[in-house]
């Protein structure tokens, strides 16, 4: 059984299913639970969330583990250096965790705890997988799920 589940978790196609199918999800909850207000609740956060996360592999030099020689470990904490340096790395933040975070953080917010809290172990599996893969740093994933969360936070009780 952990095998599979490590097999799971240590494939790409984890993270790049994982990042439609839960927006996706999110986005038919927000259909459900506030028809009117789907644009400015769910849509236009998810959209922004995703161009910060853009915005920061854009003008962070950050390669990813995959790409150090010899390969660096993805565990350990790293800082992110910020240079004007497109083609050199895209590692910092992790848009596929963002994209799969974008749907569970709102899906959580907005259900209750039974529904919410397995969603959040859901897209856990896609930040787990990036990190396994070797696609992204412990911290990519977590600027990414707090970028994400923030920013659907502040949508949903500020605005």
């Amino acid at each position: 059984m952990f095998i599979k589940l490590y097999n799971y978790l240590t494939s790409r196609t984890t993270g790049d299913y994982m990042q439609k199918v839960l927006p996706a999800l999110a986005l038919v909850v927000s259909l459900i639970l506030s028809y009117k207000d789907c644009l400015s609740d769910y849509v236009i956060p998810f959209v922004i969330g995703t161009v910060l996360i853009q915005v920061f592999k854009f003008v962070t030099y950050t390669p990813r583990p995959s790409q150090q020689t010899p390969m660096d470990n993805p565990w350990r904490w790293r800082a992110v250096q910020f240079k004007w340096s497109p083609n050199d790395g895209d590692s910092f933040m992790s848009g596929h965790t963002g994209a799969a975070f974008g749907g569970a953080w709102f899906i959580a917010l907005m259900t209750p705890l039974w529904i919410g809290l397995p969603i959040m172990l859901l897209a856990s599996t896609v930040g787990l997988s990036r990190i396994l893969c070797k696609a992204h740093y412990v911290r990519d994933v977590v600027g990414s799920i707090l970028l994400t969360g923030l920013v659907q936070y502040i949508a949903l009780f500020w605005f």
